[in-house]
């Protein structure tokens, strides 16, 4: 996985630099550094504990559930129109409960009581890597980051709370 990341790191950086395009190397080498932050959380954090990653993998993924359907259902208030026009503050609020609510049930059952508040500030970071992908995507004029998955707005809408989520996971584990 590393070497195929540092070969299209490579001739990116080559291309880059052939037609000047500095904008564009700035976009590949922070691009390159996101996902190698986020590979590496998640790996450090199975080597610490794999219930742990399943924890936050639950929290992540129900987060962003709660978040969609309270906000469809019930979202009224924009929380970033110009980056986000349909995320809302009531869809943030229910990512923040769903998170608890999972992250809560799977840290008893797993006997990792501390982790609550682990799942607690990844509840709320999350909402800032969701934003900041948003942030990614309006820079490059961009408004599915693919077509992989229909309707989701691409791998990057996907993974985007787990990249932020998983490296406070890991910054928490190492700080307690």
């Amino acid at each position: 996985v590393f070497l195929s990341i540092l070969i299209i790191f490579l001739y990116a950086f080559y291309i880059a630099i052939q037609n000047l395009y500095l904008k564009y190397l700035s976009y590949i080498s922070f691009g390159l550094i996101y996902v190698v932050v986020f590979i590496s959380s998640i790996g450090l954090l199975f080597e610490y504990d794999r219930y742990l990653l399943f924890i936050l993998f639950a929290t992540v993924w129900a987060g962003d559930s709660f978040a969609y359907f309270v906000g469809k259902s019930i979202g009224k208030r924009k929380l970033a129109p110009r980056l986000s026009p349909k995320k809302t503050w009531e869809g943030a609020i229910g990512s923040v409960i769903g998170s608890l609510i999972f992250g809560g049930i799977l840290s008893y059952y797993f006997e990792h009581l501390e982790a609550l508040g682990a799942v607690f500030i990844a509840s709320i970071i999350m909402q800032i890597g969701d934003l900041f992908e948003s942030f990614i995507k309006r820079q490059v004029n961009v408004k599915d980051s693919s077509n992989i998955i229909p309707g989701h707005g691409g791998i990057l809408d996907r993974i985007d709370s787990l990249i932020f989520a998983s490296t406070t996971f890991l910054a928490y584990y190492q700080l307690i």
